[in-house]
């Protein structure tokens, strides 16, 4: 159906935007490097339209797609390229997703420094925004690294102790065990976000009393 459209005449941003639902499509079946292809086309147009907004939410989708290549610096370039855009043009969501992505992929490359980093900053951001779903997006994000981590500190004090160094293993068995409580902390919170934005939704759709609303006369 999009191939189909591509071949009508467009106006370039109709063409970008299908461009971006082909790139997602290709996603869906594993196609990364078709992916990329059609996101690049996308990019090209919002660069010569100058849309910044539009550009960093197509370079935040790049960056994840070069991700899940394992091309890591590829995509910390396009990021932080998303990450300037989305300052400059002041749209905070943008920067909440964009440096939400960026602290994924400082992740996957085993940096977990910047991971934590950039998360933070996410997470920061996120409470400015009265919006659940960046918050408990940027509090899973949060949760998993730190996570991540304490299974990596507790892998490394495994090694300290076999090699008899128990003071190097006590410091790392802590801090894992600190960054556990981390992670369940924000895991937590994310949970009881989400739950109270169900009950908000399931109150939307309750059935009403039936004397609610019902006027005297």
């Amino acid at each position: 159906m999009w191939q189909e459209a591509l071949e009508q005449p467009l106006a370039p941003a109709d063409r970008a935007v299908l461009y971006t639902n082909l790139a997602e499509a290709y996603r869906q079946i594993g196609r990364v490097d078709r992916t990329i292809k059609y996101l690049d086309l996308a990019i090209e147009i919002h660069e010569a339209a100058a849309d910044n907004i539009a550009l960093t939410r197509v370079l935040v989708e790049q960056g994840q797609a070069y991700g899940e290549l394992g091309q890591y610096e590829r995509a910390i370039d396009l990021l932080q390229q998303a990450v300037t855009l989305a300052r400059v043009e002041q749209d905070a969501r943008a920067e909440v997703a964009a440096v939400g992505a960026l602290g994924n992929a400082y992740w996957a490359s085993g940096n977990y420094k910047e991971a934590l980093g950039r998360s933070q900053m996410s997470l920061e951001l996120a409470r400015t925004l009265d919006d659940p779903l960046y918050l408990t997006a940027a509090l899973n994000n949060l949760g998993n690294i730190y996570a991540s981590s304490a299974q990596r500190h507790r892998f490394q004090a495994g090694n300290a102790r076999s090699e008899g160094d128990l003071e190097e293993a006590e410091r790392l068995e802590a801090l894992a065990a600190s960054e556990l409580e981390s992670a369940i902390a924000a895991l937590e919170e994310s949970i009881e976000i989400s739950e109270r934005r169900l009950d908000r939704l399931a109150s939307l759709f309750s059935p009403a009393d039936p004397g609610e609303g019902t006027a005297e006369f």
